[in-house]
């Protein structure tokens, strides 16, 4: 791609910053727990933590299930931040109500899980890992009760996104961001055909562990690895911007940004034990850092909005 495809994929980015904000100044974190913080300080730290989620303190989770909730792996929002969409270690997935802090539909899936996605109003997408294979899988998963779960062989998928309007799930894989389009059966299963490839290996992006959509600009996703490779990916020229490695990171577990232009990174300690240091960014040539931000195991910080 031509440097000036990159600096128009750079500039609707930066430009997001001189937008006022309309949405909630709120962060989510994946730790122990799932928090939602005020956004507080910006040069300083996080505001009050304003809410709070737990399986072990969720009745709607019967007793047997809460082993399959203990090390959160990912949470986003959803239906404008009503819900909360759950993927723990363990296998265990859930949808919570943020109001009532109940699990309104859970499951489990396989033995670890990674990351989730909502598809539509009754099915959620899931990547993670079962007992039927040593390579990850994608779990289709009618979240009614009853419904059907369809399971799909990747190689170590980690992020989701599902590109709504063209009924497209983007799967971050090894070395890939394969565009899969979604059907459902007559019979209540599901299809998931590999019909878009985008590679990611001539960079040396290592396992890929994020995939989020950037915010005012419909046709680009950003990926990241733990080999600090942090990617403006156009879905639509499917390409990625061949400079967008010079985001200063050298490695990360989570990534997010906002309509105004600010990020949240997360990464992994030195001894290369659990992720504790949420890092806040803006947007910009110089990428100018706020405080560093430190907790304890922190998978993921994700915008409210």
């Amino acid at each position: 791609m031509k440097s000036s495809n990159m600096k128009k994929c750079l500039f609707a980015v930066i430009s997001m910053t001189a937008f006022a904000s309309l949405f909630a100044r709120e962060i989510l974190v994946v730790s122990s727990d799932i928090s939602i913080y005020d956004e507080g300080d910006e040069s300083v730290n996080l505001g009050s933590r304003v809410w709070g989620w737990s399986a072990a303190n969720d009745a709607s989770i019967p007793s047997s299930a809460k082993k399959n909730f203990v090390t959160y792996c990912e949470a986003k929002p959803a239906a404008g931040g009503k819900e909360i969409l759950v993927a723990a270690s363990e296998g265990g997935w859930a949808i919570v109500d943020r109001e009532k802090k109940k699990a309104v539909s859970w499951g489990v899936c396989g033995k670890e899980a990674f990351s989730i996605e909502r598809i539509a109003d009754d099915v959620v997408a899931v990547s993670g890992r079962d007992d039927k294979s040593t390579s990850g899988c994608v779990f289709i998963i009618n979240t009614k009760k009853g419904g059907k779960t369809s399971r799909f062989v990747f190689d170590k998928p980690r992020g989701l996104y599902w590109e709504d309007g063209k009924s497209f799930l983007w799967v971050l894989d090894a070395g890939a961001l394969t565009g899969c389009k979604f059907a459902r059966a007559s019979d209540g299963t599901f299809a998931l055909n590999r019909a878009k490839i985008i590679s990611l290996v001539d960079r040396d992006t290592g396992l890929g562990c994020d995939l989020r959509p950037v915010p005012k600009y419909t046709n680009t996703v950003l990926s990241a690895s733990m080999k600090g490779v942090v990617r403006f990916i156009d879905l639509k020229k499917m390409t990625w911007c061949r400079n967008s490695t010079t985001i200063p990171v050298d490695q990360v577990t989570s990534y997010d940004a906002n309509v105004e232009g600010k990020a949240f990174f997360v990464r992994p300690k030195k001894d290369g034990s659990c992720g504790d240091v949420l890092e806040k960014r803006l947007w910009g040539r110089k990428f100018v850092p706020f405080k560093k931000l430190k907790g304890v195991s922190i998978r993921r910080a994700r915008w409210v909005q």
